[in-house]
């Protein structure tokens, strides 16, 4: 009696662990297909899955960052579907959320959203006291003031705006609706273009005070002694002003490239080295089977496709090699890419950038994202492998199974496919050209597929380092906006075969 109870607990136990250590992915899982419902429009459906996302995290398996884009987009996907008393409660999660890990930004962001809620619910009166309370705490972020007077217009208005978050900068193109990913950072990252790199501290807080330090009189005198005759008569040596000129050192703010504080250091003359380093594999033409049978509903039906010859990164695109096309070119990045780039990082493949800064990047080197159909031929190859490096899913192949928080692995370092191209299977996400289309393999060309004309959101493969087996599988299909740039979204680059 007492050992079959024993067993009885133990098979109990067992169970409760396997389910448990799975709420991660499947939440990811729901995640990911709220994202694809909310890019095609559909915000109930989309408000469904990330409710069921949501509820992942009662059992706390999901990590803290996992639940963050999970309550962001369920605030986002109620308040677009009218749905107040969901989206208050997704922004409140979301707000308490951020006071755990600190407050800041972050938590301004969820209060917007909160705010927004309010307004649906017809209670203005709470929505202007939010706002008030957010003029005090944001007072020296001159894009958050615009963004705060943007959000008293709607609730004057009692129309909220469709801007995820509240991090939208009025009046730029992606304000018009839909989802925007940009953090409050970024806006800020655009209109101070602050110092912050550089060590001295009070630059950093004069730049975000006010502008008028650029122009501050005081340099000027400091550069009128320059021409007085006084500096000329050298017999005087009395005249110690001339230690006026050691402030000179002003010069250094030369750092304008100070709005990517945190982006690993790269000389701009190296940026072309750096865009062109690192092996480019050439892959014949050839035939494999595109989709998966037992895959998603995206993935079927099941079809042949040639491909011409081409050739694609060996690697994906390092933090060092974006942060010299960045400094190098003077691009401004819709990600927040830098803030995902720890001290040593520069050999970890970029990520938090969206479908277009990967394009823009691409371009400047004299390439192109790849397509589709030319990604998972290279990931599958004639052989139509399950994973990059076979058959057999196997974390430890590849920068896959890892802990949200871990982050990926270094560029190239799991085992690559048989042509030697690395991180196919894990580490982060891949951009690839096309539009997305759910139905995109019941039609349409078989020879070098390009997807749709034109759609609402582009495709993204490969699985991320946190994702298991099923996630992780080539076949498997993403996708978000162009704009979107959550953290586990990277690329590399191809082009056709010259």
């Amino acid at each position: 009696m007492h050992r079959a109870l024993t067993l009885a607990l133990v098979s109990l136990f067992a169970a409760s662990t396997l389910h448990a250590a799975s709420l991660d992915e499947r939440a990811k899982t729901y995640l990911n297909d709220g994202l694809k419902a909310h890019d095609l429009g559909q915000f109930d459906k989309a408000l469904k899955s990330f409710t069921l996302a949501r509820d992942m995290s009662k059992f706390g398996q999901v990590s803290e960052l996992l639940l963050k884009q999970i309550l962001t987009m369920g605030a986002d996907s109620a308040l677009q579907a009218g749905r107040g008393e969901e989206a208050a409660g997704f922004a409140q999660e979301r707000a308490d959320l951020a006071k755990k890990r600190g407050g800041g930004h972050e938590l301004t962001e969820a209060q917007m959203q909160l705010a927004r809620a309010y307004v649906l619910l017809g209670r203005q009166p709470l929505a202007r006291d939010l706002v008030n309370e957010l003029r005090k705490s944001e007072a020296g972020s001159a894009s958050m003031a615009r963004q705060l007077d943007h959000l008293v217009e709607e609730i004057n208005s009692g129309k909220i705006g469709t801007a995820a978050a509240g991090t939208t900068t009025p009046g730029s193109d992606e304000a018009a609706g839909g989802i925007v990913y940009h953090t409050v950072e970024d806006a800020d990252a655009d209109a101070d273009a602050d110092a912050e790199p550089t060590p001295a501290p009070a630059p950093v807080m004069t730049a975000k005070s006010n502008p008028e330090p650029k122009p501050t009189p005081a340099p000027r005198p400091a550069a009128t002694p320059k021409p007085t005759p006084a500096a000329k008569p050298e017999a005087t040596p009395k005249p110690t002003p001339q230690p006026k000129p050691a402030p000179t050192p002003r010069p250094t703010p030369a750092p304008r490239t100070t709005a990517l504080a945190a982006a690993p250091a790269v000389a701009a003359p190296a940026v072309a080295a750096a865009i062109a380093e690192g092996k480019i594999v050439s892959l014949p033409a050839g035939e494999f089977t595109q989709g998966d049978a037992q895959g998603q509903a995206d993935e079927k039906p099941v079809r042949r496709v040639r491909v011409s010859a081409f050739q694609i990164d060996a690697m994906e695109v390092s933090n060092a090699a974006f942060a010299a096309f960045v400094h190098g070119s003077g691009y401004k990045p819709e990600g927040d890419w830098q803030h995902y780039v720890p001290r040593g990082g520069e050999g970890l493949p970029v990520r938090g950038v969206s479908w277009n800064d990967a394009a823009a990047f691409c371009a400047q080197a004299g390439k192109r994202l790849p397509s589709e159909a030319e990604w998972e031929y290279a990931a599958r190859g004639s052989e139509n492998r399950r994973y990059a490096y076979g058959n057999d899913y196997d974390a430890q192949l590849a920068c896959g199974g890892r802990a949200m928080d871990a982050g990926p692995c270094l560029v190239g370092g799991g085992k690559p496919t048989p042509s030697g191209i690395f991180d196919l299977t894990g580490n982060v996400l891949e951009w690839v050209a096309d539009w997305y289309d759910a139905k995109a393999y019941a039609g349409g060309d078989t020879q070098d597929p390009t997807g749709p004309a034109k759609g609402t959101a582009k495709v993204l493969r490969g699985g991320a380092w946190d994702d298991g087996a099923d996630a992780s599988r080539a076949a498997n299909r993403y996708s978000n906006r162009a704009s979107g740039h959550l953290v586990y979204y990277g690329f590399r680059c191809a082009q056709t075969a010259p």
